[in-house]
């Protein structure tokens, strides 16, 4: 999407701001997440209208918790100089205009932000029909009546944990449609465990063939020796028992610093060593024994942890750390 102008002119620096990007996405986030409840139960242009804010209130809100860190995390992996320089107060020295300036899409700003908040579950493959609706509804004017319900549920899901970390009232940001956007949530929630409940059954029904004709002895043996082996392939694998048939199944975790990096300086100076605290979130569960496998927000649906203690912190390279200095 186009960004706004920055306020600043050819030549001449002002005062900046380093949260004015936040804010100025966030109220529109606000505006657009309150017209899209207004309007999707409605017909014609308004449903259209319902699908394209929904989508880009999630986008701009997504962004507004980017800037939030740093308005730099706006910008597309491969930019220029003049973008860089509207969105961190300079754009005096640009050589364009502030409206020239390209931010990241959708997808790539909910990835960034998963990768940021590790509460925000965000999967391409089932959210992107947010996205979907409001492509399709702003270049063909085409949207169904379930489609364009489907993504405001997933307008209010994916806002829900941004909302959370940047202590924002839901009630204050839907206002008149607080109620509407949290019955949407219940109704995402209820999706999820339908999901999971689905899941169970298929576990069991496999479970039941793989044991049918075993005794007692026989089975204990053979379901041990299949949970004894980790189907993990992740940053962090943490031993789970599964929830449909009490044996050892597998959560898989992406490893994320946490905390600011310690460093400790020998005493001559000369070296010394460097660590940051790590902890484990969890993406998905894998269990060998009943085949059942939960990923995403399936996991907290199963009542799943959603995170680790690591005891083992990551050791940071000092010549990384301060960029060939001498420290």
């Amino acid at each position: 999407m186009n960004l706004p102008s920055s306020g600043s002119s050819q030549g001449r620096r002002t005062p900046y701001d380093p949260t004015i990007w936040s804010k100025r996405l966030l109220r529109s986030s606000q505006s657009l997440a309150r017209s899209a409840l207004a309007n999707f139960t409605q017909g014609g242009s308004d449903r259209l209208r319902a699908a394209v804010d929904g989508g880009t209130a999630v986008e701009q809100l997504a962004k507004a918790y980017l800037a939030s860190y740093h308005p730099a995390l706006l910008l597309e992996r491969r930019t220029s100089l003049d973008s860089l320089l509207h969105l961190t107060g300079h754009g005096g020295h640009a050589r364009n205009s502030a409206h020239e300036v390209r931010s990241v899409g959708a997808g790539e700003a909910c990835d960034r932000v998963a990768r940021l908040l590790p509460t925000f579950r965000y999967t391409p493959a089932a959210d992107q029909k947010l996205f979907d609706a409001r492509n399709s509804a702003a270049h063909l004017a085409l949207v169904t009546n379930e489609g364009v319900h489907e993504a405001i549920k997933i307008m209010v899901r994916l806002n829900a944990p941004i909302l959370h970390a940047m202590s924002i009232d839901p009630s204050v940001f839907y206002g008149d449609y607080a109620s509407s956007a949290a019955t949407l949530l219940d109704e995402a929630a209820d999706e999820d465990a339908a999901i999971v409940e689905a899941k169970f059954a298929a576990a069991r029904h496999r479970l039941a063939q793989r044991v049918e004709g075993l005794d007692a002895e026989q089975r204990a043996l053979v379901l041990g020796a299949i949970a004894s082996a980790s189907l993990g392939d992740s940053d962090h694998d943490e031993s789970t028992t599964c929830p449909v048939c009490d044996q050892q199944g597998w959560t898989l975790c992406e490893l994320e610093d946490v905390g600011d990096v310690q460093v400790e300086v020998d005493e001559d100076g000369a070296g010394g060593i460097a660590w940051v605290e790590q902890q484990a979130f969890s993406f998905a569960f894998v269990c060998a024994v009943c085949g059942l496998n939960l990923e995403g927000r399936e996991l907290e649906a199963a009542g799943l942890p959603t995170h680790f203690e690591v005891e083992e912190a990551r050791e940071v390279d000092l010549a990384e750390l301060y960029d060939g200095e001498d420290y």
